[in-house]
């Protein structure tokens, strides 16, 4: 078993937000083939103050093995055209924080995050892909830009190299969960 430690950062200068109010921005980060990682620690800071005219601007942030692919949900009820990615709870996520930055330039941004910083300090979540991709969803009014997105993130990993088989399952299941995620509904009334 081997550890690695990967700290990267994701800086856009300068990001026109969508029809409906988002703002998407994934990176790839390339791990080792033939490996089972364990997550076991995560950490992620805002070397920025997102921002724009003086308004609240919700985000979200996440770790997975697949892309995310935005849910239909809403983001807040304030901004009802955005989507949201999948909860902080479905399989596909490994780590997932939400919140807001305060008006542009009072404040550096504020956010919750699952697994809690307890937990996320000390965390065992397995997964096979050899790929985890981080994804920042910024909310705002539409096609407004939003300027100077700087995130620095920092996961620890264990390596354990595992047979074809156990990795290739694994990486199927992976992939399923990531396909799944936007068909799910929690709260469904069966009747």
């Amino acid at each position: 078993m081997s550890v690695s430690v990967i700290k990267d950062t994701i800086e856009i200068k300068t990001m026109l937000l969508d029809d409906g109010g988002n703002g998407f921005v994934q990176k790839r980060i390339n791990l080792r083939e033939g490996f089972a990682h364990q997550l076991i620690q995560t950490d992620i800071f805002f070397d920025s103050w997102i921002g724009f005219d003086g308004q609240k601007t919700p985000f979200e942030v996440t770790i997975s093995p697949y892309p995310q692919i935005p849910t239909k949900q809403p983001v807040t009820s304030q901004y009802i055209n955005a989507l949201s990615y999948s909860a902080a709870g479905d399989d596909s996520i490994l780590f997932k924080a939400v919140g807001q930055a305060l008006d542009f330039g009072q404040a550096p941004p504020t956010y919750y995050q699952f697994p809690s910083l307890e937990i996320a300090a000390n965390q065992f979540t397995t997964f096979y892909t050899d790929h985890v991709y981080v994804s920042i969803n910024v909310i705002g009014d539409p096609d407004h830009y939003i300027s100077d997105i700087r995130m620095s993130f920092m996961m620890v990993l264990n390596n354990k190299k595992t047979p074809i088989l156990t990795s290739s399952m694994g990486q199927i299941a992976e992939n399923h969960d990531a396909m799944c995620a936007e068909l799910m509904s929690n709260g469904r009334i069966i009747g």
